[in-house]
């Protein structure tokens, strides 16, 4: 359980471009500031929980990360995890949800988000193929149990190969490869989720808890919010996706999804 809220906010901290990565600047400790900065801005905001991604190393590696990021992903958590008592989640970018976890485990964060757990999809990077195999194998080898698996169900910024019913992904996602909560989001960061299919996919996961993972703002969260468990925001609360987040949208949202609780 993420939260004892229903419905919670998790709110999103985009690290810029780490070392290694080709559009580093050069300064480690900016980078340490920034994403600081952003997760006392939102924990001030209200939200439910934390999570970090690489957001910043593009072009992304299509599965297995560097020992370089997953190194400076795992000083970032685990200092944001010190410093702020919220839940933590770990997102590495595309698709590497062994380091993923193991960046959970060493940071003591609470649960990882996976962007293409089973089955494959044709992205930027090429085809991703789901490694649910060695992840969950992984996490029963560190023992880590405890740290939840959010998956993505037709993640964005991906085509599907060949046709699926989305009834047999989710199924997939959730009974064959083991996900303790799925993830919709829309075309990509910041575009909304197309509401007919987030119906069908929470009605689909029936009890497992679904997520809205990308557009969610304070214009439409009351039109989502029955049809989800929770939502991941990030790029609706800042001017633009490389600024640091605003704390006046953060509790603008949280005042309006508050509001919805009690009606």
């Amino acid at each position: 359980m993420i939260s004892k809220n229903p419905k919670p906010i998790i709110g999103m901290l985009h690290a810029p471009a780490l070392p290694g990565s080709p559009r580093y600047e050069g300064d480690w400790s900016s980078i340490l500031s920034f994403v600081l900065k952003d997760a006392e801005t939102l924990a001030k905001g209200g939200v439910d929980a934390l999570i970090i991604e690489n957001y910043g190393d593009l072009p992304f590696f299509p599965d297995k990360v560097p020992s370089e990021t997953v190194a400076h992903m795992a000083v970032l958590a685990r200092t944001v995890k010190k410093k702020f008592k919220l839940p933590l989640g770990i997102n590495i970018l595309r698709n590497d949800g062994v380091s993923a976890l193991a960046i959970a485990k060493t940071a003591g964060a609470d649960f990882v988000r996976v962007n293409i757990l089973t089955g494959a999809r044709l992205t930027d990077q090429g085809i991703i193929q789901g490694k649910a195999h060695e992840v969950m194998r992984f996490r029963k080898k560190i023992d880590a149990n405890s740290i939840r698996v959010f998956a993505d169900v037709a993640v964005k910024y991906s085509s599907a190969i060949s046709e699926r019913t989305l009834e047999a992904e989710v199924e997939e996602t959730l009974h064959r490869s083991g996900a303790d909560g799925l993830i919709v989001s829309g075309a990509g960061t910041g575009k909304p989720v197309d509401l007919e299919r987030l119906k069908r996919v929470k009605k689909i996961a029936s009890e497992v808890s679904v997520w809205i993972g990308s557009g969610v703002t304070v214009e439409n969260i009351d039109e989502l919010s029955p049809f989800s468990d929770g939502f991941i925001v990030g790029s609706s609360l800042k001017p633009s996706l490389e600024a640091p987040i605003d704390e006046k949208r953060v509790k603008k949202l949280v005042e309006r999804l508050h509001r919805g609780r009690l009606v």
